[in-house]
């Protein structure tokens, strides 16, 4: 148990904050819904998001996140840049085929964890979260300071074609 732990969920989908209210109630979490990135938790143990385009914020307050969308293969992942530019250690899924060059370049360097079962998202998050070497170890941030500019590079080489 890791005391004062917290979770927020951001559904891609902020329509769905109900559904997902109804399972917290089922499974007797406290919790409560928010439309902005304050985090007010109160007596509250997890925070429904239901608004869009507050991730950046989120990932920033964030001491680590899991990336959804990479569990079940019918998605492909969700955008990694996002929670690593905000400094956030994350985990993901196995199911990361619509961002395997992106997730390459953040696993070869361990700048990110990938699990393939329930257990092993659980002791990657655990571990992030209660040692602090391995918090550090994760640095997403700095594959993201490496690779800044690489857009414009790209679009001058292929200008440089076109000319």
């Amino acid at each position: 148990m890791i005391a004062n732990l917290r979770l927020v969920i951001v559904p891609r989908h902020p329509e769905r904050h109900t559904e997902i209210e109804r399972i917290l109630t089922e499974k007797g979490f406290k919790h409560s819904s928010q439309n902005n990135s304050k985090l007010e938790f109160e007596d509250n143990e997890v925070i429904v998001i239901n608004a869009i385009g507050i991730l950046a914020e989120l990932y920033a307050k964030a001491d680590a996140a899991f990336i959804g969308g990479s569990m079940l293969g019918d998605t492909g992942g969700h955008n990694i840049i996002e929670p690593a530019a905000s400094g956030c250690p994350f985990v993901v899924g196995e199911y990361m085929y619509n961002f395997t060059d992106i997730l390459e370049s953040f696993l070869i360097r361990d700048a990110c964890i990938q699990a393939s079962s329930d257990k092993e998202i659980e002791l990657s998050l655990k571990s992030i979260l209660t040692d602090n070497d391995q918090h550090g170890k994760i640095n997403a941030l700095e594959v993201v300071k490496e690779n800044k500019g690489s857009s414009d590079a790209q679009a001058r080489k292929i200008l440089s074609f076109l000319n």
